[in-house]
């Protein structure tokens, strides 16, 4: 007979090796009082960890989390077994977490979870989200002290400590949604060598940042203090009003330009949509796609792929059934809200069907009447429909010979209007600013919005309260009183905080956005990244790979560590050297 070899080529996944002795009497009283349902937080928990696949987890409810959640929904998100052998002193990248993810564990995880769940309630396991941080310091020790051993085994510390899995150092793991401070850190590192003698020069290096190349900014109208900002081919959002950002979309070969949350109903006649984001990206092979996600960005789906560019998009509600309206430089476009759906073109000037837009807003008066303006490319002026935008129901309501980049709308009490940014090709002049007119009104009446600027061409608006804010081509972030009886845009200072490029110009800003209450939040963003302001006078840098005060993560994600790099050097007590 011939020999039989049986050869395992690749080790299994998904379990672990035999359990200690040590584990086993951990483990022991929660066997013990385990029960066949899962009701409570720890009880989703216990149950799966009981996979040898998952080494934590973390159970919610998500109507607690997300404002798009149903009530009875209850998340579980696990974090993967890693044995010590894969991670030496401590040290585990987020990519050997995502290499001991087994699907198939997930599923049984799930699984176990819905036969075991109460009635009434549902449940999903996922896998855990992290945010990789490397840490930079300065360590001055005794002159006695061996430099490179002390730095060794403080970063075997750091590693041990700032670890999503248990560690000997922190033996239930950093916790879920626990910021990172510098405070937390000089403690750790004076404490960690009995021949440390200080420490200085803390600071935090994340991984990524929307902190260049801000094409796009929005405020979600129904999760609170969550903000998109697009930069390049990554989506970032914030849950904290910009106190951290982590990426939420990425879009390989194409670039984010415009990120467009589901509007609040305001009004009567505005679908409630929350967790609704529409994405439009550009294509580096041409061409423009629109994407959807219904849950805050955590997944997306393709609507939409068009040859031409979209400049612009809205939400808009005919009937009770949303569709977004896409600005491109062929023409006005619907995009069912449908997967798959087929573009369909809305004629806007039978005149000249191809006729391409900058921009588009929906809208709807207080009686709940929806409507839509777009503004013409080449200086065509604004179109209205006060009729939802359907096909043979526009009007070109003026700013013909004006270059209209940009619409916004503004709700002041019962009043609607809409405003159009004005672009200018020349540098040396201060532009032509923004009009503004009163509609579903007998006559559209267009008021020149000018007096005070000096920004060249508009290139955002948005409001919060009766301040409205202009994002400028050079001079910066202009605010403008909306009420005022001779309303004039006021400019920000030098030294305000936003970036300059030259001693009078400001870098162009791309993108504005404003949310208003008590705890009003202006940003802004461009080539140096997302800016923050309360009055739109001081502003402040919102968005740094690099940081010295702290790091923030969501309630669902964990920290973890990055590639820590501290200095160790020695200096004499008494010279200082």
């Amino acid at each position: 007979p011939r020999p039989v070899r049986v050869d395992n080529p690749a080790p299994a996944a998904g379990g672990r090796e035999m359990e200690s002795l040590e584990s086993a009497l951990l483990r022991g009283p929660y066997e013990f009082f385990a029960q066949q349902r899962a009701v409570t937080a720890r009880d989703f928990e216990v149950l799966a960890t009981g996979s040898g696949a998952v080494a934590r987890a973390r159970a919610f409810t998500r109507a607690a989390v997300y404002s798009f959640a149903r009530p009875g929904e209850v998340e579980v998100v696990l974090v993967p077994y890693v044995p010590e052998a894969a991670r030496p002193g401590g040290r585990l990248p987020v990519a050997v977490l995502r290499d001991h993810e087994v699907e198939q564990a997930r599923v049984r995880v799930e699984a176990d979870l819905e036969r075991r769940r109460a009635l009434g309630t549902s449940c999903r396991a996922g896998w855990a989200r992290y945010k990789a941080v490397s840490i930079r310091a300065r360590v001055v020790v005794r002159r006695e002290e061996d430099a490179e051993a002390v730095r060794l085994r403080i970063h075997d510390r750091l590693h041990q400590t700032l670890s999503p899995l248990p560690t000997a150092l922190n033996p239930t793991g950093w916790a879920f949604g626990e910021p990172l401070r510098a405070s937390n850190v000089y403690r750790l590192l004076e404490h960690a060598e009995p021949g440390v003698r200080y420490v200085e020069s803390v600071h935090f290096v994340v991984d990524e940042a929307p902190d260049a190349q801000v094409r796009t900014l929005a405020v979600d109208q129904y999760q609170p203090r969550t903000w998109y900002a697009g930069r390049e081919s990554v989506l970032f959002r914030s849950t904290n009003a910009g106190a951290g950002w982590e990426p939420t979309g990425r879009f390989d070969g194409e670039t984010v330009l415009r990120v467009a949350p589901a509007p609040a109903p305001a009004r009567p006649g505005i679908v409630p949509r929350p967790g609704s984001v529409a994405v439009v990206t550009v294509r580096a092979a041409g061409g423009s796609r629109v994407h959807l996600s219904t849950d805050l960005g955590e997944t997306w789906s393709l609507l939409a792929d068009l040859d031409s560019r979209i400049s612009d998009l809205a939400w808009i509600d005919r009937d009770g059934a949303g569709a977004l309206l896409v600005a491109t430089d062929t023409g006005l476009y619907e995009v069912s809200l449908l997967p798959g759906a087929v573009p369909l073109q809305i004629l806007v000037d039978p005149a000249d069907a191809d006729r391409g837009f900058y921009a588009v807003r929906a809208f709807v008066s207080e009686r709940g009447a929806p409507g839509v303006a777009v503004a013409a490319q080449a200086g065509f002026g604004v179109y209205l429909s006060t009729t939802a935008g359907r096909p043979g129901s526009f009007v070109h309501v003026g700013l013909a010979n004006v270059d209209n980049r940009v619409l916004a709308v503004q709700y002041d009490g019962p009043a609607t209007l809409l405003w159009s940014g004005a672009g200018e090709p020349d540098p040396k002049k201060p532009g032509q600013g923004c009009y503004r007119t009163r509609l579903f009104e007998s006559d559209v009446k267009w008021q020149p919005v000018q007096a005070g600027w000096i920004g060249g061409t508009c290139r955002d608006l948005a409001f919060t309260g009766q301040l409205a804010v202009a994002a400028t081509q050079s001079g910066g972030v202009l605010r403008l009183d909306t009420l005022a009886a001779t309303p004039q845009w006021a400019p920000v200072m030098v030294n305000c905080g936003l970036p300059l490029r030259d001693r009078s110009r400001f870098v162009p800003v791309d993108a504005v956005a404003a949310t208003g209450g008590p705890d009003r939040l202006i940003l802004a963003g461009g080539e140096r990244g997302v800016h923050r302001s309360a009055d739109a006078v001081d502003w402040s840098a919102s968005a740094n790979q690099a940081t010295a005060d702290v790091v923030t993560v969501p309630d669902t994600w964990l920290l973890c560590s990055g590639e820590h790099d501290i200095e160790v050097v020695r200096q004499d007590a008494t010279s200082g050297h």
